[in-house]
């Protein structure tokens, strides 16, 4: 089998794939051990993705099967200040750590690979 990775930064192309991607976002998060939801699925799809694609230095890598279906993708953006993550780690970190690595980090945001 051969896979062929494409990295993404434009909402355009990445919209474009939404469908698939949300296909492997319910084959990898609707297992059983994760317990996600359609709800979840379109979540991610209509909500999480497309604000996170309008996010600095947004990247995408997207791996495509030999039939050029989306077989899993990770991706991530510029974190700062203000956003989910950051205060989330923010309200939990020392203060020291907030200061020194919280803004304009790269924040890993998703990883999902289909399995099946």
């Amino acid at each position: 089998m051969s896979i062929r990775v494409d990295l993404l930064t434009e909402a355009a192309d990445v919209d474009a794939l939404r469908d698939q991607l949300a296909s492997v976002y319910r084959s990898a998060f609707c297992a059983p051990e994760y317990g996600e939801t359609e709800a979840n699925v379109r979540n991610f799809a209509v909500e999480q993705l497309p604000l996170h694609v309008t996010r600095a230095g947004f990247r995408m890598a997207v791996a495509f099967n030999e039939g050029d279906q989306v077989v899993g993708f990770a991706y991530g953006y510029t974190g700062d200040r203000g956003q989910w993550w950051s205060e989330y780690v923010a309200e939990r970190a020392p203060a020291d750590v907030v200061a020194e690595w919280l803004g304009g980090h790269f924040e890993f945001v998703e990883l999902a690979v289909a399995t099946r």
